[in-house]
């Protein structure tokens, strides 16, 4: 595990950030910049945040910066 990544492993509870994003990505994908304007988060958290969430593979990074919730089998 690098450093600072700990969360990362699978399943580690989700951070309040973290919650706060999944909870606002609702059917549609969202942009990075409704993320951070629907959590009231800087963009610096909010792309932290989407960072460790697509390496759990909790959402998924589509084109030009929008996100989605990951599907479940």
């Amino acid at each position: 595990t690098l450093p600072g990544c700990s969360n990362v492993a699978e399943g580690a509870p989700l951070d309040a950030i973290e919650a706060s994003i999944l909870a606002a990505i609702t059917e549609d994908p969202r942009h990075a910049d409704e993320l951070v304007e629907a959590t009231g988060q800087p963009g610096h958290r909010v792309q932290a945040a989407l960072l460790t969430l697509t390496l759990r593979a909790v959402v998924v990074e589509g084109p030009a910066g929008f996100y989605r919730q990951a599907s479940r089998p």
